[in-house]
C-alpha cells in the first residue's frame, strides 16, 4: 500500500499553549490570555517534535493572540525561524481566524469555576449535561462551536 502512504494527508490538531487563564482555571472562550512561559515552553516541544515529521504544509489557527504565539513558537521549533513572517510559505500556507477561536463561554468568560457557581448557581444548574445543545451565560453549544469552524476553508 505505498500508494496511499504517499497520498495521504497528516492532519496535526493542537492546543493553544498554557495561558495566564488557564492556569488561574478561568473560563476563557474569546477572551484573550497571554501564554504562560510553560505554554511557550509547550508549543516549542511540538515544533521540535513536529520537525522529524513531514513538512508542514498548511496551518489553521484562531486569530486570538495566545493561538498566534502559539503557532509562532511552533514554526520557531519546528524550523528554526524567528517567527511566522519568516516562513516562505506564510503568506499563502498559514490561515488565522475568528471562525476557529474556542467556545464563547458568554459572561461567563474571565471567571473562575467557582465564581460562576457562586454568582450564575440556577445558569450552572439548568447547563448540567447538555453543553451540546445550549449554553447558559450567553455562549456557544458545541454544536455552535462546530457549525462555526465548518466554514473555514
Amino acid at each position: 500500500f505505498d500508494v496511499l502512504s504517499t497520498s495521504m494527508v497528516l492532519f496535526v490538531f493542537v492546543r493553544h499553549g498554557q495561558t495566564e487563564y488557564n492556569a488561574g482555571g478561568r473560563y476563557q472562550g474569546h477572551v484573550d490570555s497571554k501564554l504562560t512561559k510553560e505554554g511557550l515552553q509547550q508549543a516549542l516541544l511540538v515544533g521540535q517534535r513536529l520537525k522529524q515529521s513531514k513538512p508542514m504544509q498548511a496551518l489553521y489557527s484562531s486569530d486570538l493572540g495566545r493561538c498566534k504565539s502559539t503557532a509562532d513558537a511552533i514554526v520557531k521549533g519546528a524550523f528554526g525561524l524567528k517567527n511566522l513572517v519568516d516562513h516562505e510559505q506564510a503568506e499563502k500556507g498559514f490561515t488565522f481566524s475568528q471562525m476557529l477561536r474556542e467556545r464563547h463561554f458568554g459572561h461567563w468568560q474571565g471567571l473562575t469555576k467557582s465564581m460562576v457557581k457562586e454568582k450564575y448557581a440556577d445558569e450552572v444548574k439548568a447547563d448540567a449535561g447538555d453543553w451540546q445543545h445550549k449554553m447558559q451565560g450567553g455562549g456557544e453549544s458545541r454544536l455552535d462551536v462546530l457549525s462555526r469552524t465548518m466554514k473555514v476553508n
